[in-house]
């Protein structure tokens, strides 16, 4: 318990799936409602869970498989752009500062099939401290890797790079460290506050490079230095106790962003002035984005406990990975829950929970092809539960199956910052005659003309809990 209370002062895209389903099974397997839930995990989405729970520990894993794809539009070879770019002058000067690169040296054109699902491991505990304070702290852990993030730019210039599309929930918006602590304070029976945070992780580094001569092909010399920096992000919570088993939450989180900024520093002898200090390029990350978020839960405790959400998403404030602002720009969002849970004899549980997660993309008319789907959710949990020496003992299933609905985006003109042509009208360099090939729109943009997505995302969630 000491070390994860240190990884939650210490440790480490948009929202990844914990935020949008929940850490443990309790949560999982209701809609992702954490005031359904009976396992600590449930503090991922509720901070004021822990209050009057006594003591908790809970373990569970989580792992998940997924199928579809993202359809690229049929694409006219009229809009390549051929060999002629190469040499070609321009009569208009080339758009957007660069020279276009011939379509057929790119790599394949292509993109990503169903978002993965990586597997986690999750450890939430509770510790009552006195008769109105608890503490609560959870993690989730990546099996595959303590941390993976990936950049990729979401318009043309990522022809030079992977020359694909990416699902904006990634594989990688699930390998890295996610943890939480909280502190809940309750004065009266009908009312709890708590207050704590999300910590993760931001990376800098410094790379110093040193080139004697550009004709030498050996190994530049190069000195790096890294430092991973401590975000944290404030978390705070309300619960209210009304009459007739009906419950009141509130909870607030402010918005998370992990990544990297990274700064190089080149210096080429005889090309750069004596005593003149390096240029410096600082390129800025944005890899593990969540937006802000609010969210309210009503609860009625009764023979079935009933239960409805709706949690709004500031999404409006995000941007891309490599922190710049989408084209059109995005739309803050309302995702709506609802769940039930009810006891059948002395040992089972039985939950049950529907929820529908719009995207705050619109459609990708421009230069930009964020892809991102609304998603339908149905979830189930059952759970087993007896009383031994040591406390309570509860075994927890939960499985999940999401539609990520099919989209279908279409490139067009009158879009706010549309597709360009990256070669403008050119002329032969010898001749001077103007080059046929270059009449119309070239562009090397990876979605262009259009592009189609849908998936169906399922997950299991096994959990264990202890209550004293």
């Amino acid at each position: 318990m000491l070390t994860l209370l240190w990884l939650s002062f210490v440790g480490a895209a948009w929202a990844g799936p914990i935020d949008r389903f929940g850490a443990g099974p309790g949560t999982v397997a209701s809609g992702g409602l954490g005031s359904l839930a009976d396992d600590a995990l449930a503090q991922f989405t509720l901070p004021t869970w822990s209050a009057g729970r006594g003591n908790t520990l809970s373990v569970a894993v989580r792992a998940g498989a997924s199928t579809g794809a993202v359809r690229l539009s049929e694409r006219l070879p009229s809009h390549d752009i051929p060999e002629a770019a190469l040499t070609a002058d321009v009569a208009s000067g080339w758009t957007r500062g660069w020279r276009a690169l011939p379509t057929g040296r790119l790599r394949p054109r292509g993109a990503a099939g169903a978002p993965a699902v990586s597997p986690q491991a999750l450890i939430g505990a509770t510790w009552a401290l006195g008769d109105a304070w608890s503490l609560g702290v959870a993690a989730a852990l990546p099996l595959e890797g303590l941390q993976a993030q990936r950049a990729y730019f979401v318009d043309e210039r990522e022809q030079a790079f992977s020359n694909q599309l990416h699902w904006r929930h990634a594989a990688e918006d699930q390998q890295r460290l996610e943890t939480v602590t909280v502190v809940t304070w309750s004065p009266t029976d009908w009312l709890a506050l708590a207050a704590g945070g999300w910590v993760g992780q931001r990376v800098r580094s410094n790379a110093d490079v040193y080139i004697s001569s550009l004709e030498d092909t050996a190994p530049a010399p190069t000195n790096v230095s890294t430092a991973v920096e401590t975000v944290w992000t404030p978390t705070v919570g309300l619960r209210l106790r009304g009459p007739a088993g009906l419950r009141v939450r509130l909870a607030w989180q402010g918005q998370r962003d992990t990544g990297i900024v990274s700064t190089s520093r080149v210096r080429i002898r005889g090309l750069d002035d004596a005593g003149t200090p390096p240029r410096a390029d600082v390129t800025t990350l944005s890899l593990g984005q969540v937006p802000m978020r609010l969210a309210t839960e009503v609860t009625w405790h009764g023979p079935v406990a009933l239960a409805a959400g709706a949690t709004w998403h500031r999404t409006s404030a995000l941007t891309t990975p490599h922190h710049e602002a989408v084209s059109g720009g995005l739309n803050d969002v309302v995702a709506l829950r609802l769940g039930a849970r009810a006891a059948v004899g002395e040992a089972w549980v039985v939950r049950g929970g529907l929820a529908w997660l719009p995207t705050g993309v619109p459609e990708q008319t421009g230069r930009t092809n964020v892809v991102d789907n609304d998603m339908a959710t149905v979830s189930a949990g059952l759970d087993w539960q007896r009383a031994g020496a040591f406390g309570q003992l509860r075994f927890s299933l939960a499985a999940r199956v999401s539609r990520l609905v099919p989209r279908t985006h279409t490139k067009r003109p009158d879009a706010r910052d549309p597709v360009f042509d990256e070669w403008p009208d050119a002329t032969d360099p010898k001749s001077g005659a103007p080059l046929a090939a270059s009449q119309g729109l070239q562009t090397n943009n990876p979605g262009f003309p259009g592009f189609e997505s849908e998936a169906w995302v399922g997950a299991v969630t096994l959990g264990v809990t202890l209550t004293r």
